[in-house]
């Protein structure tokens, strides 16, 4: 995967503690096989937008970073941008790759939009998802689509277009995307499919387990106390020879694992050699990471985040699980040794 090398080192603040307390009792519902998400067809319109933009790898929007982090305190910040101020609003999604081979680090933001058009004047607008969490596969990154399932782009599709406002084709053949530089087009969706036993899944986020055989990619739902204890964690097989979700012959996908644990404010969740882990948000209070091993009689809750705590990534090769935070003036990205949420 090549979008964690540019993540990593950029903080890993003192953990809070690892005081470990018992949490709820998680249930096995996978043999219901009623949580399912249905395949959409590919975009027709890439090749016609591979013809009319130019075409640049990961490598070089990289290497083309334009805002320069700053070091406070030890810490690297986000440095507010014109971009940021003037024309991300309500502008969609964006993802952001960090080149972390210069110092300071800097970083490029690229907006992730839809196809639109017809074959002889391709164009696209923007992507109206929450996008709570994703997941870097082979060439497609997936991008949570919280009452859908997930929208994915192709990462060997990343286009240059002009500087100018607006997000569409010119008259003049320009392709403007409200002043950013570069764009990542959606290629394929994922959408809820069949009646749930018990209620529609909130797929509010989503990570890659690389531990998993096959690779899969595990779902979250975010609820409050308030909805009920009815919060679920689902896992979709992938296909290593597509990089997408194992489908049958009708395209449909069907969560292999689906567990009911019942937690609420879940922002992250994972699974690491067959243990779950959850990142848990208490609003401006610490937030908690709570691990669950199937056969376990209950889960663990672990103290050991700053408020705020988002999605999870791991990386096997330092053994660490990876969270970002979301207040203001205090989002960090976080490493936290994955032995230190142990059984």
């Amino acid at each position: 995967m090549r979008i964690m090398p540019q993540l990593f080192g950029l903080a890993c603040l003192a953990l809070k503690g690892t005081q470990a307390e018992v949490r709820t009792v998680w249930k096995d519902i996978t043999s219901n096989k009623d949580i399912q998400l249905e395949q959409g067809a590919a975009s027709s319109m890439i090749k016609y937008l591979d013809i009319a933009l130019p075409n640049f790898s990961v490598d070089q929007v990289v290497a083309d970073a334009n805002h320069e982090m700053t070091i406070t305190g030890g810490k690297y910040k986000w440095p507010a941008t014109k971009d940021d101020n003037e024309r991300s609003k309500k502008k969609g999604v964006r993802i952001i790759f960090i080149n972390t081979n210069v110092s300071p680090p800097k970083y490029r933001q690229v907006l992730l939009v839809e196809p639109t058009g017809t074959s002889s004047k391709p164009s696209f607008k923007t992507v109206g998802v929450y996008a709570g969490g994703i997941a870097w596969y082979g060439n497609l990154l997936f991008v949570a689509d919280t009452d859908q399932g997930a929208r994915i782009f192709d990462i060997d599709h990343i286009y240059k277009v002009k500087d100018g406002d607006g997000v569409v084709r010119q008259s003049n053949g320009d392709y403007h995307a409200y002043g950013y530089k570069y764009i990542l087009p959606l290629v394929r969706r994922y959408k809820t499919h069949g009646d749930p036993k018990d209620h529609e899944y909130t797929y509010s986020c989503l990570a890659l387990d690389r531990t998993s055989n096959p690779p899969s990619i595990v779902f979250g739902e975010y609820y409050h106390a308030a909805d009920g204890d009815t919060s679920r964690i689902a896992r979709f097989d992938l296909d290593p020879s597509t990089h997408l979700l194992k489908v049958d012959k009708d395209n449909v996908a069907t969560a292999s694992k689906v567990l009911l644990h019942g937690e609420h404010r879940v922002q992250g969740a994972i699974a690491v050699n067959g243990r779950y882990v959850l990142s848990q948000s208490n609003g401006d209070d610490d937030s908690d990471i709570i691990g669950f091993t199937p056969g376990d009689k209950s889960s663990k809750q672990y103290r050991l985040l700053p408020p705020g705590s988002e999605d999870l990534i791991y990386d096997p090769a330092a053994e660490n699980l990876w969270t970002l935070t979301e207040h203001p003036s205090e989002r960090y990205i976080i490493g936290t040794p994955i032995s230190e949420i142990s059984s």
